[in-house]
């Protein structure tokens, strides 16, 4: 469902004109892997209509708004004012991840929206810390059934993932109210942390998914979401 006004998409249509080029633009497009047919020939004003337009329907408008801050702080106060009253948040599969790990969520959300409707899958990451979003960010974690972490050096140095996402997931499992599932992105030092040797780890103990060919990453997050799938169908 799209949360932006009229008013609201024009005021932010403005902004990016204003501060941001079209190559600037374009590489907005490639970072949050949006597949737009006829990127290099449309307009620059096309260009930041469609943009707030995808990621206003996919309720993905908070990564473009932490994208630009990181070219352009100054922006910061103005897209990070409220842009309406926040819908409450219902998931039923909550993902958590670094920011830096953008292009393996989209992977991931690829394969699960197969089979799990998308307003159900829910996903957060260590740059949803501004204190606009948590309320959500809590009521999506606390309403979830499957948690699917992905776990790489990124996320296992975040502060804010290790201490405001993983002691509510432990509690929520040691609750038997979710189901854990961490994916294990790339090598790291994962069999140090004393929570991950007690959880089944994916895609295997002795195989993270970056090191396999592309048709075996494929298969890899392919399964994961037919097991998630199988998994839910027992909690209806």
């Amino acid at each position: 469902m799209a949360l932006l006004t009229l008013t609201e998409r024009n005021r932010l249509r403005r902004l990016f004109l204003q501060y941001f080029d079209k190559d600037e633009i374009k590489g907005f497009y490639f970072d949050l892997a949006l597949e737009v047919d006829h990127l290099e020939a449309s307009s620059r004003e096309k260009l930041v209509a469609d943009l707030l337009r995808h990621l206003d329907h996919q309720s993905r408008l908070p990564a473009l708004f932490e994208l630009a801050i990181i070219l352009r702080p100054q922006l910061h106060a103005q897209l990070m004012e409220p842009i309406n009253t926040p819908e409450p948040v219902t998931s039923t599969v909550f993902i958590s991840y670094s920011y830096r790990d953008e292009l393996w969520k989209t992977r991931l959300h690829g394969h699960l929206s197969r089979v799990i409707a998308a307003p159900y899958i829910s996903a957060w990451h260590d740059q949803n810390s501004d204190s606009l979003y948590y309320p959500q960010m809590l009521q999506a974690l606390e309403s979830c059934q499957i948690a699917i972490i992905l776990i790489s050096a990124h996320f296992l140095s975040s502060e804010y993932l290790l201490t405001q996402h993983i002691p509510k997931l432990l509690s929520l499992q040691q609750q038997q109210q979710v189901q854990l599932y961490p994916l294990i992105l790339k090598p790291c030092t994962w069999q140090l942390v004393d929570w991950l040797r007690q959880v089944p780890i994916y895609p295997a103990p002795d195989r993270d998914l970056s090191t396999g060919s592309e048709g075996q990453i494929e298969l890899d997050l392919a399964n994961l979401a037919t097991e998630i799938d199988e998994t839910l169908k027992r909690y209806r």
